[in-house]
């Protein structure tokens, strides 16, 4: 029998613990239209999320519109609109 307690636990909390999809998507798509001009629909946007945020700049403007450096402000400058609009709302999915 195995008594060791876990040393860490692995969970996801986006869209599985926590119900944010929309916050992302609302964040994304006023930076990336109102600041970059990128001119996506709603459904554009939802389709470019995923993987890392400097990924999903890359895909949409190219790998040579942004410097490193820009894209880290543009990251965390999505991250900060994401939690200020999330953070009120911060509840766990109903049932879990």
């Amino acid at each position: 029998m195995n008594t060791q307690r876990p040393k860490a636990f692995i969970f996801d909390l986006n869209g599985t613990m926590i119900d944010d999809m929309r916050y992302h998507t609302q964040a994304w798509y006023d930076m990336l239209n109102t600041e970059l001009g990128a001119r996506l629909s709603w459904e554009q946007v939802k389709q470019e999320m995923y993987g890392k945020n400097e990924e999903l700049l890359v895909r949409v403007f190219g790998k040579d519109r942004f410097s490193i450096d820009e894209m880290q402000h543009w990251s965390l400058e999505k991250e900060r609109r994401y939690q200020a609009a999330f953070r009120p709302r911060l509840k766990l999915i109903d049932g879990l």
